[in-house]
């Protein structure tokens, strides 16, 4: 009589277990399962329950303008050393949706000592003002320096300086320089090949303001990106010497939301990174 009642414990208890366990087809798990019971059914359902997302988790748009929740952590780099109005929006400060993913494709179009580092904030105009001279004075010798700016229209866009920003007449720059869009459209537009040593590049000084391209005269006329020198206005037009084929602003003649300067960090490679960085080229 023991054994007959013991087989039929062990019976009615392969039925329950049955019953608990989720069905699969093509590897997605029955959602009618229902939950478990006991530490022992509750264990048997995580080691065959599989993850799968909701129709609110989907992945990136087909536009590319969203990125997923995965790639939008704070593991990706640059980090941020100090809190950016440039990137962010809202009253609680949250990054714009997709903006850290974009940051990361911008740092590819860097030296490779540049590509996954620190971020400095050199000027910020909510911390310091709208003060071209006050921009001169907090960036003085620092480089590689990062220029962002977000306009009225919700745009972020800027430019990027290999060299020192400097308060001079005359223009510099090299052919490392180059102009990009973040928000909502993602663009990069380096120096045109045989541009880079004749054509104004950089000019950046108290009477002229600060611009990339350009003649120099009438506002900086023809520049991929100026900043008036008050650097509460700014213009963004087709620029051969960077080969933008249009604005890359929200509107040709903007006002100016923020304006940052960040200065790009190198940081300190070991051996083993070094070895890591130069299997990237073998």
């Amino acid at each position: 009589l023991g054994a007959a009642v013991l087989d039929t414990t062990l019976g009615l208890a392969r039925s329950r277990a049955a019953s608990k366990s989720p069905t699969f087809s093509s590897g997605i798990p029955d959602k009618e399962a229902g939950p478990a019971t006991s530490a022992d059914d509750f264990a048997e359902e995580q080691m065959v329950t599989l993850p799968w997302p909701s129709a609110d988790e989907s992945g990136p748009s087909a536009s590319g303008e969203e990125a997923s929740s995965a790639a939008e952590t704070e593991t990706l780099k640059p980090h941020l050393m100090a809190k950016s109005e440039a990137f962010s929006e809202g009253p609680d400060g949250e990054w714009t949706v997709g903006l850290r993913v974009k940051i990361n494709l911008l740092q590819e179009h860097l030296h490779i000592s540049y590509r996954r580092c620190d971020w400095d904030l050199l000027f910020s105009s909510k911390l310091h003002g709208f003060s071209l001279s006050t921009l001169f004075r907090h960036v003085e010798g620092r480089s590689p320096c990062m220029l962002v700016i977000r306009d009225d229209f919700g745009h972020v866009f800027g430019g990027y300086t290999p060299v020192a920003i400097q308060n001079r007449d005359k223009p510099y720059g090299n052919s490392q320089c180059f102009v990009f869009s973040l928000h909502p459209s993602f663009r990069i537009f380096q120096v045109r090949e045989g541009k880079s040593e004749q054509s104004v590049l950089v000019r950046t000084s108290e009477q002229e303001g600060f611009a990339f391209g350009g003649t120099g005269a009438e506002h900086n006329l023809g520049a991929a990106l100026s900043l008036d020198t008050d650097l509460r206005e700014g213009s963004s037009v087709k620029c051969g010497a960077y080969g933008n084929p249009s604005t890359i602003a929200g509107a040709e003649r903007f006002s100016i939301r923020t304006v940052e300067v960040w200065a790009l960090l190198r940081p300190s490679a070991t051996i083993e990174d070094s070895a890591g960085l130069l299997g990237r080229f073998t």
